[in-house]
Parts: structure tokens; C-alpha cells; sequence
């Protein structure tokens, strides 16, 4: 990716592929919220749109390219329903790949929250986009730098295992790029200890926990974690454990 350009653009013009979208759906309310604020004249953040050159002709020039919305699919949906002509727009030079992962980011950083499922989706772009090597020699980033890329939405344990499921020749590369002296018969992988595995499900409970709004639901969560603080305290903490 290179060149970025704020422009305006028509509606027309601007390609919007479901592939682009990780979530499962669409949010009516939101549709209807950028709407209202659109007829209002408010300010709204503009859209983001890759600008994609596709293939080349039989005499070797390349082709128009092709503007794909990237960012801002429930303001193009709000847009459309008022009958908007066109919109601000940013557009940033990019490949395919990369216009793919530039979606699923832009969904990772701001806007509603992501299901587990958009989220492995997300991961899914991550990796096809090669966002998980670093440097001249392409060396891997660690799982937890990848967990940290992806918004820290999931621990390192999640992503090693969505790694093995989904890419297992990159996470065995991973493994000899980390362990390269392992010798037959040794395992390939860390074990996963209930510790890495409790840790997971806090970080998923924190952010599924962000959306609860009703206060009672919300003292509720408060209080059976205050009850699993005080089991652990029972147990011993890390000073009186040695």
C-alpha cells in the first residue's frame, strides 16, 4: 500500500463486496442512527475505499481500478437509504489481500463489537494478507504479537489454536522457528495450562462484559467475580504460594 487520497466520490462508483464484511449481519439501528445524522448535516468520519488495480489488458496496460469500500459499510447503507449522490471518502492505494484486511481491521478498531466468529474471520484475513511476518527475511511475529495486532479481542492461546486449526504449516513453522533444536519424539507444542486457559476466558468475559448495560446484570458479573477473587485468594497469591 502507498499513496493516500481524501476525495469525493459517487456512491456509483464505490464497490462494495460482502466478502469485505466480516460481520454476519448488518446492524438496522445503526443504519437508521448514520441516517438520521446524514439528513441532519452532522459530521460524520468519511468512508475508507481501496483502490484496487485488478489485471492488466492484452497490450499490457493496466486496467481502471477498482474502488472497494473498505470502511464504513453502515454509513454506505445509511448513504443509500437517503439517496445520497456521493460522500468524503479516504483511498488508500492497495492490493486485493491487503483491501481485504484493511476491512476486517477497520472492524477490529471501532464500530460494534465482533462475535467469536468474525473474529476468526478476521484472524483468517490477518494471516492471508501476510500480516504475520515481519522484516527482509520474513520472520513470524509471535502469537502474542499477532493477539496484540488483532486488538488484544482474543489471548495468545486462542490464536496459537486458531493457528493449528486454520494454518497448521505456518504454526509448525512457527514452532521450528522457535524451537529449532527440538529433537524426534519431543512435542511440537507448549502444553496448555489451566492457567492460559482461564486467562483466555477472562479476556472474552471483559469484552462480551462491555455490552452489558442493564445494572443488575451488570452487579451480578461483579459479584461472581468478587467470589472467584476470593477462591483464588483462599488458594494462596503468588507471595504466600512459595
Amino acid at each position: 500500500m502507498s499513496k493516500t487520497d481524501t476525495v469525493w466520490l459517487d456512491l456509483d462508483d464505490i464497490l462494495v463486496e460482502d466478502q469485505f464484511q466480516i460481520r454476519a449481519k448488518m446492524s438496522g439501528e445503526a443504519i437508521q442512527r448514520y441516517a438520521c445524522a446524514y439528513r441532519n448535516e452532522q459530521d460524520m468520519p468519511p468512508l475508507k475505499v481501496a483502490r484496487v488495480v485488478t489485471q492488466e489488458t492484452g497490450d499490457g496496460e493496466a486496467c481502471p481500478p477498482v474502488l472497494l469500500l473498505v470502511d464504513g459499510f453502515h454509513r454506505y447503507a445509511a448513504l443509500r437509504q437517503i439517496g445520497a449522490a456521493g460522500v468524503e471518502a479516504v483511498v488508500v492505494d492497495a492490493t486485493w489481500t491487503d483491501a481485504q484486511w484493511l476491512a476486517a481491521q477497520a472492524n477490529l478498531t471501532h464500530g460494534i463489537p465482533l462475535k467469536s466468529k468474525e473474529l476468526r474471520k478476521a484472524f483468517r484475513m490477518y494471516i492471508k494478507a501476510r500480516k504475520h511476518r515481519e522484516g527482509q527475511k520474513g520472520f513470524i511475529k509471535s502469537y502474542r504479537e499477532i493477539a496484540a495486532e488483532l486488538g488484544g479481542l482474543r489471548s495468545h492461546v486462542t490464536i496459537r489454536n486458531w493457528m493449528m486449526k486454520d494454518f497448521p504449516k505456518i504454526a509448525r513453522a512457527m514452532t521450528d522457528q522457535d524451537f529449532p533444536n527440538e529433537g524426534p519424539g519431543k512435542p511440537k507444542y507448549d502444553a496448555i495450562t489451566p492457567g492460559q486457559i482461564a486467562a483466555d476466558h477472562i479476556i472474552q468475559a471483559r469484552n462480551a462484559a462491555r455490552g452489558v448495560t442493564d445494572p443488575e446484570e451488570r452487579w451480578e458479573l461483579v459479584r461472581q467475580l468478587k467470589e472467584i477473587v476470593e477462591e483464588l485468594e483462599d488458594r494462596g497469591t503468588r507471595e504466600t504460594a512459595f
